[in-house]
């Protein structure tokens, strides 16, 4: 095995720190090159006579790019699991993992023939949170098996510490002296009263912490990247000019909160409000709703002031010498944006196949006169490698922080020349303000939401008045 490429400080900081491990997690942020640190841990141990064959579980979405990395930055055999080439890296796609039995059995087969002398890599280790999820059930007892074990995330973390449990159990159950989620659970959690299984508060921080953090190498972008400059801007527009859209965003948040019951408030409505206005924002809402007492509600609301924004940004960047990633949340924007383009360009969204997604990215990556990538923040957001783009625009928002951070790292990273921009979209007075204050506050709207929740319970009387009129202001 021969490595192509030279390593970058902060990469041979993390293999340093990791080679006496034979665990260990990367935990650098996106565009750091975890990936080209991750080869040099292998090569060592391939060197060393250690391991044999590498098991590397990327999500679907991003094995092609992972497997452009490796070739990149090595001279090593490497397939996808569907082929039936004999590598010495196999990549296969943690949902194939999760779905397909065949894959499964795949996988059990190959640990079996290779056992202790097989390495395994997680990527995108956040993936694997919750030890309900199949995914987790059937690789945490693969794992006791396997000596070398390593995962790689730059997003460990996005609902609490807790998120860590699985992903330290899988690399050795020792590391928290916990079997099971359960009793690491009754340590360190405490959970909700009103919503079993939902998780309030996490103790012993301090203690956990020290347990973990032996066995994990960090690093942020800020501490080893040089990295151009990254502008931050909004384009505004004002939809309360447009009568149906007053009357349907306002009736909408009225039948909604007039639903909730304020002596035991369910956050369910509460939340499933959120996505209803952030739809009426977005310039699409086609339901019917039913208020507390039965009656339906028929809501039937268009605009296209979204796309014109759009329309007038695009226009305002020269796209012979940028490349734009336009970021949409759902399929209606897809199909609006689609139409409104008069240049080429790429999609890359879950609709597509993987053979469709990588023949777009090539398109997008290649053609210089393809300089538009419309991707859905869902698929395009982890895992992708896209400094071929500069700009960045936000045609609507996520309300998850961790996700919004993910998208724009796909820009701003490692072998990134330009200055990036950043771009958002805001309908005024609306929940667009809200989502973005919350991701200039390094939070998201969720977060946000279930803080108040949390003191609504406490005393609903004298909280969910407070919080009602908060959310009437959306």
């Amino acid at each position: 095995m021969i490595l192509k490429t030279k390593m970058m400080s902060q990469q041979k900081a993390g293999f340093d720190y990791l080679s006496g491990y034979s665990i260990g997690a990367l935990h650098m942020d996106t565009g750091t090159g975890k990936t080209r640190t991750m080869l040099e841990l292998i090569h060592k141990r391939y060197h060393e006579h250690k391991i044999e064959r590498v098991l590397w579980i990327t999500p679907v979405s991003v094995k092609q790019n992972l497997l452009d990395d490796i070739i990149k930055h090595s001279d090593c055999t490497v397939s996808f699991y569907e082929s039936n080439e004999d590598t010495f890296i196999k990549i296969l796609g943690t949902e194939t993992f999760s779905q397909s039995n065949k894959a499964y059995q795949f996988v059990l087969d190959f640990v079996e023939e290779y056992g202790q002398r097989l390495q395994l890599v997680i990527d995108e280790a956040h993936c694997f949170k919750n030890p309900n999820a199949i995914r987790v059930k059937r690789l945490m007892p693969i794992t006791r098996k396997l000596r070398y074990k390593n995962e790689l995330t730059g997003t460990p973390i996005t609902q609490g510490l807790w998120d860590m449990y699985t992903q330290m159990y899988m690399l050795d159950p020792r590391i928290l002296k916990y079997p099971t989620f359960n009793s690491f659970a009754k340590v360190f959690l405490t959970y909700s009263d009103a919503y079993p299984g939902k998780i309030d508060a996490m103790y012993e921080k301090e203690a956990f912490i020290s347990m973990v953090k032996p066995y994990i190498f960090q690093v942020t972008k800020k501490e080893c990247l040089d990295l151009p400059a990254k502008t931050y801007s909004d384009r505004y527009f004002y939809p309360f000019k447009d009568a149906n859209f007053a009357y349907t965003y306002n009736k909408v948040k009225d039948l909604m909160l007039n639903k909730v019951d304020p002596f035991n408030p369910n956050g369910m409505i509460i939340f499933q409000m959120l996505t209803y206005l952030h739809r009426i924002a977005s310039g699409d809402f086609h339901k019917v709703i039913s208020d507390k007492w039965g009656e339906a509600h028929v809501f039937d609301y268009s605009s296209n002031e979204r796309l014109l924004i759009l329309k007038e940004t695009l226009e305002s960047i020269n796209l012979n010498r940028n490349k734009v990633i336009i970021f949409f949340k759902y399929y209606t924007d897809l199909a609006k944006i689609s139409d409104m383009l008069d240049t080429p360009y790429a999609e890359f969204h879950g609709a597509l196949n993987e053979k469709e997604k990588q023949q777009e990215m090539h398109r997008f990556k290649t053609d210089a006169t393809c300089n538009i990538l419309v991707s859905n923040i869902q698929s395009g957001s982890v895992g992708l490698n896209l400094q071929e783009a500069n700009y960045i625009i936000y045609y609507n928002n996520t309300f998850d922080f961790a996700k919004r951070m993910q998208g724009e790292d796909r820009i701003y990273r490692i072998g990134q020349e330009k200055n990036c921009f950043i771009i958002d979209i805001i309908a005024d007075d609306t929940i667009d303000c809200r989502i973005n204050a919350a991701i200039q506050q390094k939070s998201s709207l969720v977060k946000w939401v279930r803080s108040e929740m949390k003191k609504v319970k406490q005393d609903p009387a004298y909280y969910w008045p407070l919080f009602k009129d908060k959310l009437r202001r959306l």
